[in-house]
């Protein structure tokens, strides 16, 4: 996923083994190369973020203490209190297997990552992982660098270091020169933290794994919508954390939020499944303009600020109940009662204010009580189930 520059490049799907040819030898680019590099860029990207997700919930067992950060000192990277303990990088090949030989452009680029971290020899370093899709070479240095007992750190450093030395590849030049550049020493200390997990199953396997590993405490009746719901908030918080409005994700953290969205699913409780962020104002203003409703909050003089607010809440009140039918957490019978039930409080509101108002009053005092009327109205108490939120009374 991470470049020699640190930048985001997908890594999808690019050439496994390092062709050894100038780069004026390359075929032309076919038509709309720049569309799927674009899409593979951001499969590569939504790899990497539910994978992050995955790393937690593999971590609950044996290390509740762990913190994981997206994009910060790696692709992933794990922490605790004492500082990092290990950094990842992920190589999502989408249309085909991939390749892992001793002169793959993934392998050598995301050394020369590492490479450019200020210490890469530093034997207390942490652990540097690969997690691909692609297989490695059988006898390669990748298959020697697997977790496990057949682990020989020392025989890849050994083909690294020759095919580092031979190689003419262009793509790979860059980290072989900096491999090099360490002194033998470094070179196998270095190695030594590397750690190689080849054949990792895609992005569908990793959304099945979660999955499986949330199916014991999910609701067994919702879980597609549970599911929906932990990938919602794991996708808010990712994005929080990218743009620097939270601290690092733990897995304590995860495992209350867990919990909390395990508890929306009880009897008495509904899930909310309707984000603020999803809807797009400006289009719903313009799509609603000749609305009945719209016409009537105009007629009262509201500001432009709480009419679109009354919007807002219109439209999200339809979808959260559009949703909630759909996967049958509640029935049109339960949503008319609730309906009945708030017509009946708005009534008695309305007809309370009209008693108020002297027979001849102007449109602007009629317009006053009916904003004054709307502010009531918007403070309902009036509940579907235990569901509080107060936007859906609102819409």
């Amino acid at each position: 996923m991470t470049s020699d520059d640190g930048s985001l490049n997908g890594a999808l799907d690019g050439p496994a083994e390092d062709p050894g040819l100038p780069r004026d030898t390359a075929a032309v680019p076919a038509v709309g190369t720049d569309a799927h590099s674009a899409a593979t860029s951001i499969l590569g990207y939504a790899f990497q973020l539910k994978s992050g997700l995955l790393e937690l919930l593999r971590a609950t067992a044996t290390r509740p203490d762990m913190l994981l950060s997206i994009e910060m000192h790696d692709d992933i990277a794990w922490e605790d209190s004492t500082g990092i303990l290990a950094l990842k990088q992920y190589k999502l090949h989408q249309k085909s297997q991939g390749h892992l030989g001793n002169s793959s452009v993934d392998l050598w680029r995301t050394l020369g990552v590492w490479l450019d971290r200020p210490t890469p020899a530093d034997p207390l370093g942490p652990e540097l992982w690969m997690v691909t899709t692609a297989v490695a070479s059988e006898d390669s240095a990748a298959a020697l660098l697997r977790d496990g007992d057949g682990r020989q750190p020392a025989k890849a450093l050994e083909i690294l270091e020759t095919r580092a030395a031979e190689s003419k590849g262009e793509d790979t030049k860059t980290a072989r020169k900096k491999f090099l550049e360490l002194s033998p020493d470094e070179r196998a200390v270095f190695v030594g933290r590397i750690y190689i997990a080849d054949g990792s199953g895609d992005l569908a396997a990793v959304e099945t794994e979660v999955t499986n590993l949330l199916r014991p405490g999910a609701p067994h009746e919702h879980l597609e919508t549970y599911m929906e719901q932990v990938w919602g908030w794991w996708s808010i918080e990712s994005l929080k954390y990218l743009q620097g409005k939270r601290p690092v994700l733990g897995v304590q953290e995860m495992l209350l939020a867990l919990e909390r969205i395990r508890n929306e699913f009880t009897s008495d409780n509904l899930p909310a499944m309707v984000d603020r962020a999803e809807v797009d104002i400006d289009h719903v203003m313009t799509a609603h303009a000749d609305r009945l409703y719209v016409h009537q909050l105009q007629r009262i003089g509201l500001g432009a600020r709480p009419l679109s607010k009354a919007v807002m809440d219109y439209e999200r009140s339809y979808l959260q109940s559009t949703r909630w039918l759909e996967r049958n957490l509640v029935d049109y019978h339960e949503l008319e009662s609730f309906s009945e039930e708030l017509l009946d409080e708005w009534e008695r509101e309305f007809d309370h204010m009209c008693s108020k108002l002297r027979a001849d009053a102007t449109d602007d005092m009629k317009a006053a009580e009916g904003r004054e009327l709307l502010r009531v109205l918007e403070q309902s108490t009036t509940t579907i189930r235990s569901f509080t939120d107060p936007f859906f009374a609102r819409g």
